[in-house]
């Protein structure tokens, strides 16, 4: 617990940084449970995850943490296979689309009253943005 709510962004980013590939799993599993704001946690967190190298390592432990009971954990995956434009991940994503918790936070300050995603929303639409699947 931290004073500040930006505080778990710059731990998780720092942790990624220096455990590399090894780490994802569990940093993104100790992300405590509560709001995210959708440009913080895709720039600290998912950027951050989808930079790693080698490629294939980073996408086997994205794909076990889309099976994950944590919602931030299945949501973080889902963006980062987004980002790093997945597509052999789509249908993998797509299966998420029925999940109805909220992700919380998810417009920040610019929410002005729209009302946050489902995880399951936002699965759908990664996916649809990885377009057809090969």
């Amino acid at each position: 617990p931290h004073r500040s709510s930006r505080f778990k962004y710059v731990a998780a980013n720092n942790a990624l940084r220096c455990g590399g590939i090894k780490s994802i799993g569990d940093v993104v599993r100790a992300l405590p449970d509560g709001a995210y704001v959708k440009e913080e946690l895709t720039g600290a967190i998912a950027g951050e995850i989808a930079k790693l190298t080698p490629r294939d390592q980073v996408l086997a432990t994205l794909r076990q943490l889309l099976e994950d009971k944590s919602v931030v954990a299945r949501w973080t995956a889902v963006e980062t296979l987004g980002m790093m434009k997945s597509v052999e991940d789509k249908a993998k994503i797509e299966k998420l689309s029925t999940v109805k918790d909220r992700l919380v936070g998810y417009w920040g300050n610019n929410g002005e009253g729209k009302q946050d995603p489902t995880l399951g929303q936002r699965a759908k639409e990664v996916a649809d943005q990885l377009g057809t699947s090969k």
